[in-house]
């Protein structure tokens, strides 16, 4: 019962155009009270105080004497005639920020976009850059040739090996490009 409540409070309230839902609240609450609900045949507050609540447009007794339409309708005119268009604002100008050293690097990370599980890495790689353009590279990710927006791309610094303190023959990699030295007794 709670839950259904809490669901049509947060649903009356993100109707509601204004950002500040504290000042929403209270006219939120005053229709959830006062609608007639269908399986009651009655409204909230006629059900605890036993007669329905009086409205606020309800509160003041209506005046004979209304306003002239005439001149209400030159001031109206007269406020609309000055009114001006407000220059609209293009929120969707977002600067993607490019890394200057992504035009040199021989490899890249790229961004994984799709919704990731909690605590994996947003980037995959290294992989070879193999051609650049100015919107686009095409990189090697598992034998294959992909084309990827530069957008999703950041750029990879590899430390290259001057020597190796032992012989390539006695070396392993693994997929990851980590190097595996085998004890002496499982070397063939």
């Amino acid at each position: 019962m709670v839950e259904r409540m809490h669901r049509q409070l947060k649903a009356a309230i993100m109707c509601h155009r204004k950002s500040d839902w504290l000042q929403v609240l209270p006219w939120v609450l005053l229709g959830m009270r006062a609608t007639v609900r269908q399986d009651l045949q009655a409204s909230v507050a006629e059900l605890v105080y036993g007669t329905t609540l009086r409205l606020p447009g309800q509160l003041i007794a209506e005046q004979d004497n209304m306003h002239e339409p005439i001149p209400f309708l030159h001031h109206l005119r007269h406020v609309i005639a000055k009114a001006r268009p407000v220059t609209p604002d293009h929120h969707a100008k977002v600067q993607v920020f490019i890394p200057k050293d992504l035009s040199r690097c021989s490899h890249v990370f790229v961004r994984h976009d799709a919704i990731r599980r909690p605590l994996t890495p947003p980037y995959d790689g290294p992989h070879a850059v193999l051609d650049r353009q100015d919107k686009f590279y095409t990189i090697r990710i598992n034998d294959t040739q992909k084309t990827v927006s530069i957008d999703r791309l950041k750029p990879a610094f590899i430390e290259h090996d001057i020597g190796s303190p032992t012989s390539p023959q006695n070396q392993m990699v693994t997929l990851f490009g980590r190097q595996i030295t085998l004890p002496i007794r499982y070397r063939s």
